[in-house]
């Protein structure tokens, strides 16, 4: 492989793991905890399989267009305006709610390590994260590449420091009958096509390597979350608390802090880029309002009081990732039936894959709903 080429893959690799690796990663280990952790990994190897085909369904489509689009774009290309309506909204409020989170947890975060206020650094944290937005894909891919490595590296370090504590009965405890409690944990924290724009556009010169940058980036990032759980849950049990890190104590929790900050800021800068990319390349708006509109209105909603961290995550993410699936799966089935460019590969299959992840997504569906209610 050329340098450009590992460059090109590793860079992809980097900003899809970004993407991909946020808050979710901090909830894993509790909702695991209560199906137990051996359910719990055949359940997140089940949504990252479904997950890998998602990606690597809207990469294919994308790839089938001579221009670039974000999803909105490529739904409106195959399937009408009427679906750009519906996917922008359900895209728009998904990462919204991601995105407000994030500046309210990095902000508490901070505020609780330094005694200091989280108005100011809602302010501080979005002002700073969001000029490499600003300036594009480039910037943030470095900040990305470096961030995904440190977090990557303070992952593995907790994990190594505590893993001498690890209880075997910890880990054998199993209740198949709360085998999809952690779905809708597992389903967010696995959820990263908002970046198909930016892999087409890092990987110009060897698209045919998509495939395997999608692959690499659910793999490791399914390997790394499965350490995690397996780390927390070996060691403090049922007793893990619902923000993992918070179950560390001492120094070991500045570190966990560091956890906390460092995945919500690489998932903030995908996220913030992917929806700003969606206002200019899909609405053809100019980059500096792209970015006013996709950072401007989830501060403002960040500095309501009393939101609470979990709560935009809650009502958005699960709902709006799982129907936007439903919308992928429905564009790539029109593609595959419309002219177009030839893509650099077909993602495999074929129907049979689409129904299964259709039937993931539903039971995704309907056991975050039954959750929320409280049946589960």
């Amino acid at each position: 492989m050329k340098t450009h080429e590992k460059h090109g893959l590793m860079y992809a690799v980097a900003i899809i793991m970004g993407t991909i690796i946020g808050a979710g990663i901090l909830g894993l280990p509790y909702a695991v905890s209560v199906a137990g952790v051996i359910p719990g990994l055949i359940l997140m190897g089940i949504v990252a399989s479904c997950m890998t085909l998602l990606m690597l369904y809207l990469a294919e489509t994308a790839l089938r267009c001579h221009r670039i689009y974000q999803l909105p774009g490529l739904v409106a290309k195959y399937m009408g305006k009427k679906y750009k309506i519906i996917a922008m909204i359900l895209f728009v409020i998904g990462i919204y709610g991601a995105l407000i989170s994030y500046i309210i947890g990095v902000s508490e975060t901070l505020a609780h390590l330094t005694g200091g206020s989280a108005y100011f650094y809602k302010f501080l944290f979005t002002g700073l994260v969001s000029l490499p937005i600003l300036y594009g894909l480039k910037t943030v891919q470095r900040f990305q590449f470096v961030l995904t490595i440190m977090l990557g590296a303070l992952i593995a370090f907790i994990c190594l420091m505590i893993s001498p504590k690890i209880d075997v009965n910890n880990l054998l405890f199993a209740d198949y009958k709360s085998f999809f409690y952690p779905f809708g944990i597992i389903f967010f924290a696995l959820t990263g096509y908002s970046v198909m724009p930016e892999l087409e556009q890092i990987m110009t010169k060897s698209r045919v390597k998509i495939d395997d940058a999608i692959i690499i980036a659910v793999l490791l990032s399914t390997v790394l979350y499965s350490f995690f759980i397996i780390s927390f849950v070996g060691v403090y049990g049922n007793n893990v608390s619902q923000v993992a890190t918070e179950s560390l104590s001492n120094t070991l929790g500045l570190f966990g802090n560091g956890i906390a900050i460092f995945g919500m800021t690489t998932s903030f800068l995908g996220l913030g880029l992917a929806v700003r990319d969606a206002f200019v390349r899909d609405l053809r708006l100019n980059k500096v309002l792209g970015w006013a509109l996709a950072i401007g209105i989830p501060f403002a909603v960040s500095m309501t009081p009393n939101l609470e961290f979990i709560q935009p995550i809650l009502i958005t993410g699960a709902y709006t990732g799982t129907l936007t699936g439903f919308l992928i799966i429905m564009t790539i089935h029109k593609a595959r039936k419309t002219r177009g460019d030839k893509p650099a590969f077909v993602t495999p299959f074929g129907t049979v894959g689409m129904i299964l992840v259709s039937i993931m997504l539903f039971l995704g569906l309907i056991s975050t709903t039954l959750e929320l209610i409280g049946v589960i």
